[in-house]
């Protein structure tokens, strides 16, 4: 509680701010008959962790772990895990008894509050079917080709090795030509190409030419599927790496999809036909 108005204490509790009566309060160090009851996860993935109501996703506890149930709001629950209050789905858990053994209100501890560390994606995890390239070929096209089937290609704002990757692709995609192949000042031998609307530059000595004798590499390019944890549970093709982008359409969880490649917290992907982006921690 961190003040008094009338009869109303103001208080807060895992993000959730309001007033309570003050007669439904009792001081610290006074007993009182607890009606606290614990729940049990039951979802085999483990249960979400948020910091508030409707705020983003923080991390998960695993199947089967215990948790204190200190409130309800909605379809989701307060709980105390871990010394901290975290919103969990209720749908997730198993309610237990109700204890009523006598406890002493105690002051809470005082724990600092986390940082959120930023989702950063570095491919799956795991077997995933591989996809060939869906769409015809074209002129003017070049493939993807890492002698190591696990490295990704970067495609560079600028045809350095030092420059930014605007993302990391896997063998098999196929990227349009927009110049002929140049080299550098330091004699590395570079080219203009597009992948959907992302334009930058890639090492030519990684690509595989149309025309060679050589023929295009085995995608190696994975087979996901969209998981997204929202009630909904859909997840936006967007036209470019952000929130605010044009949606290219809504996919339903179990959507297969194709990851080209992905940069940070977002997938490259073909679904439906279409290039455009995903948030990554909604596929799996």
């Amino acid at each position: 509680m961190t003040h008094v108005k009338g009869q109303w204490g103001y208080v807060y509790m895992a993000g959730i701010k309001g007033y309570v009566q003050m007669n439904q309060l009792v001081p610290v160090g006074t007993a009182v008959k607890s009606a606290i009851p614990e729940a049990v996860v039951t979802d085999t993935g483990g249960a979400l962790l948020e910091m508030d109501v409707g705020g983003s996703i923080v991390g998960h506890v695993p199947y089967h772990t215990n948790l204190t149930v200190l409130g309800l709001t909605g379809n989701q629950a307060v709980v105390a895990w871990g010394g901290m209050e975290w919103m969990v789905k209720v749908t997730d858990l198993s309610f237990n008894a109700v204890s009523s053994s006598l406890v002493t209100i105690t002051p809470p501890p005082s724990y600092p509050q986390p940082t959120e560390t930023p989702f950063v994606f570095t491919g799956p995890v795991g077997y995933h079917d591989k996809a060939d390239w869906p769409f015809a070929q074209t002129d003017k096209v070049a493939a993807v080709t890492n002698p190591n089937t696990s490295h990704r290609l970067n495609l560079r704002v600028e045809p350095t090795k030092n420059s930014k990757s605007l993302g990391k692709y896997y063998n098999g995609v196929l990227v349009t030509l927009e110049g002929d192949v140049f080299k550098n000042e330091k004699g590395e031998e570079w080219v203009k190409v597009s992948i959907g609307n992302l334009t930058g530059y890639m090492d030519a000595s990684f690509l595989t030419f149309q025309g060679e004798n050589e023929a295009f590499p085995a995608s190696v390019m994975p087979v996901m599927q969209v998981k997204n944890y929202n009630s909904i549970g859909n997840l936006h093709l967007r036209q470019k790496q952000t929130m605010d982008s044009a949606s290219l359409g809504l996919f339903d969880n179990g959507t297969r999809v194709i990851l080209m490649g992905f940069t940070g917290e977002w997938a490259h992907v073909i679904v439906n036909g279409q290039m455009g982006f995903m948030m990554a921690k909604y596929l799996k």
